[in-house]
Order: C-alpha cells, then sequence, then structure tokens
C-alpha cells in the first residue's frame, strides 16, 4: 500500500486533527452493529460491489416472552472481505486506563471505533441525564484544539447523522459503562464487543464480488434453508438458536401482525422498516447485476414487477409508524401499534407481496444461472 493511498483514508490530516473518511450511508439503518459499520467504508467507491454478497437473507427468534426478533442473517465481522474487525472484550477494556487517549492512538493508526458507553452521559442521546443505558459510540476522527471526538448515530431527533462528542462526555460515559454492574451493561454483546475496531483494507482497490453467492442467497431465502450455523455467536447466547428464515422469517412476521391485531405486543416498527429496508436493496442488486451482465431484456419485466414490491414494503412502513406516532403522546416509534384498520392493511399488503416476492425471485435466479457461466465468480 503506498503512502498516498493510506493517505486517503483521511479527510483531516494535521497535527492536532485527524478525520477519518465516513459516508453517512442509508442504505442499511435499522440496527447499529450493520449500519455504522459501514459508514466505515463506503465512501470507497470502488467497494460498492460487496453490497451484493450481504443483507439479502433474515431469520427470526422467538424470545421466551414470545416477542419477535427480526434480523439480516450476517456474521459478527460481516464486512471483513473489506475491513480488518477487531473485537475487545469488556474485561480487556477495564485495563485501558486513558480511554481518550486510546480512541486517538487507534484512529491515528487508521481505525474507526464502536464503543460502548453509558448514553446517560452523552449529550446527544435522548436518555442524556434521564435515564441509564447501553449505547454503541460509533467514532471516526478528533480534534485535540476543541477536545472533541467525531462520530455518527441517532441524535435526539432520532435522525441518522454526524454528532460531536466532547472528550469528557466520552470518558465518563465508557467509565460508567464498564464499571456498572446492572444487568442491562452484563449483556453479552458489550461482555464480547465492549470495543470494535476496523480499518478499511485496500483503500482505492476495486472489490470483485462474486455473483454467484447472491444468487445462492435469493436461493437460500426463497427455500427458508435452515441455516444455523450462519446464526451470530451472541444472539444464540442471549436467544437461542430456533430460528426460522428467509420467506418463513417474512411469514413469521405476518403471523405476528395477526397477533398485534389481537392485542398482543409482541413486534415493533423496526421489523416493519427492516421488511422494507431488506427490499429496496434487493430491488438495486437486481438491476446491479443486470447491467453488469447485459441481461436488462431478460429480466426487465421482473426488476419492474420486484420495484412494485418494493413500493408496496415502503409504504407499509410510513402506514406503520404514522400510525404509531398518532396514538402515542409519547414520540416513541417503538410503541404498541394498536389500530387494527391499519394493521389489517399492512397484513394485505404482506400476504399479497410474499407470493409475489417468491414468484419473482425464482424466476430471477433461473435467469442469472442460465446467463451467468459457471466459471464466472468474479464480477469486474
Amino acid at each position: 500500500m503506498s503512502m498516498s493511498n493510506e493517505n486517503e483514508r483521511y479527510s483531516i490530516f494535521e497535527e492536532e486533527i485527524k478525520v477519518l473518511r465516513v459516508e453517512e450511508q442509508k442504505n442499511i439503518t435499522t440496527y447499529l452493529n450493520f449500519s455504522l459499520p459501514l459508514c466505515s467504508v463506503l465512501w470507497d467507491k470502488k467497494k460498492s460491489p460487496w453490497f451484493l454478497e450481504h443483507f439479502t437473507n433474515i431469520y427470526t427468534i422467538r424470545q421466551d416472552n414470545e416477542y419477535l426478533w427480526l434480523d439480516y442473517l450476517e456474521k459478527v465481522h460481516f464486512i471483513d472481505d473489506i475491513m480488518e474487525c477487531i473485537s475487545v472484550s469488556l474485561e480487556s477494556m477495564k485495563t485501558i486506563t486513558d480511554i481518550v487517549s486510546y480512541i486517538k492512538e487507534k484512529i491515528n493508526a487508521g481505525f474507526y471505533l464502536i464503543l460502548f458507553v453509558n448514553s446517560y452521559y452523552i449529550k446527544a442521546s435522548a436518555s442524556y441525564q434521564n435515564y441509564h443505558n447501553p449505547l454503541q459510540l460509533y467514532i471516526y476522527g478528533y480534534d485535540d484544539r476543541k477536545a472533541l471526538f467525531y462520530g455518527i448515530g441517532f441524535n435526539t431527533s432520532s435522525n441518522f447523522d454526524k454528532i460531536v462528542y466532547t472528550y469528557e462526555e466520552v470518558e465518563q460515559g465508557f467509565l460508567s459503562c464498564i464499571n456498572n454492574n446492572t444487568e442491562i451493561f452484563q449483556k453479552v454483546w458489550i461482555k464480547w464487543y465492549c470495543c470494535s475496531l476496523m480499518k478499511v483494507k485496500d483503500v482505492g482497490e476495486e472489490y470483485l464480488c462474486k455473483p454467484h453467492l447472491f444468487i445462492n442467497d435469493i436461493e437460500n431465502y426463497i427455500e427458508s434453508k435452515d441455516l444455523i450455523n450462519k446464526l451470530r455467536p451472541e444472539i444464540v447466547k442471549e436467544r437461542g438458536n430456533v430460528a426460522k428464515y428467509g420467506i418463513s422469517a417474512f411469514q413469521e412476521v405476518i403471523n405476528t401482525l395477526y397477533e398485534l391485531n389481537e392485542g398482543k405486543f409482541n413486534m415493533d416498527y423496526r421489523y416493519v422498516h427492516l421488511i422494507a429496508e431488506r427490499s429496496k436493496l434487493m430491488h438495486e442488486k437486481i438491476v446491479y447485476i443486470s447491467e453488469h451482465f447485459n441481461m436488462e431484456n431478460e429480466l426487465k419485466s421482473l426488476i419492474d414487477q420486484y420495484l412494485e414490491i418494493s413500493r408496496e414494503l415502503k409504504k407499509t412502513r410510513f402506514i406503520f409508524i404514522k400510525g404509531t406516532l398518532l396514538q402515542n403522546e409519547e414520540v416513541n416509534i417503538y410503541a404498541q401499534l394498536k389500530d387494527k384498520k391499519i394493521i389489517d392493511m399492512i397484513i394485505s399488503i404482506y400476504e399479497k407481496v410474499i407470493v409475489m416476492e417468491r414468484k419473482v425471485l425464482t424466476e430471477v435466479c433461473n435467469i442469472m444461472k442460465y446467463n451467468i457461466p459457471k466459471h464466472e465468480h468474479l464480477m469486474k
């Protein structure tokens, strides 16, 4: 790696200010453990084909209280194809005597950080000076002159945006987190991944994606293939391994909407958001494949049909969140939706979409497998 490429990691590289490049990506926003790392690499546009190989499949797990968990089927270091990833445990982080210096050293070495802190001390958090809660703090730069860290996250208006944190609040939040013995601060994801370090590999070099992996993921989704070995270890530890995958996971969301209609609060807005988010990305992937392998004619009708699927699911996201907020005095998008008319409307859309999606994706796979030679394992 040349020094010129190494310098491209930074938007500012001065004696007292170091700021790594970021992009406030909007593709994946449901969960911070996915959305934050993606901000660290997508500024390098030559890595964008990597998306084709990820975020295609989903799974659901019922928790002990029957509450639904819906998630992307991705590993812990899902981004290690294009980034160096290091997880630092809570026990190891307890040995850090100066967290401000530690963060600065990592930034100087080209690493982005995701650090668990107590949100009670973070001014940009909705729980600031209100209640104690673990928060993943993403940091990509610092300014010694102003004693500030640069980050990205959800601000007090619930918008995913750039945020600045003072050295003092980060230090207070970190120390409170690692020394807090209450149950919420002893979750396995804090114990195992108290600090995550990420560094872009091969800056400026094109990522060559493998279309057969995308096709395989679609088939796994359609067939609801049992992929228990792909569940993340912290999920298995906290929620077990009895899961449903792919289309069956989508169906489980529909089943839970029926429960919601009976007054059983077993799901929230996140899952409607994730279903819509995934479909938008799926449409973009199919378009990408069609353009790069000259399959516009073969896939045009299916692309149009899947665009309609994506639009319908986008509509459900809007309907669900609007209904949730209108009925609650508090601005809480994760509150229980109680309007049966809205729930029925979403169920109706979902039940039509799930049939249509299976049909469209099956045809897409058949066309792709026919037009992309088996030996074609890289896409340029």
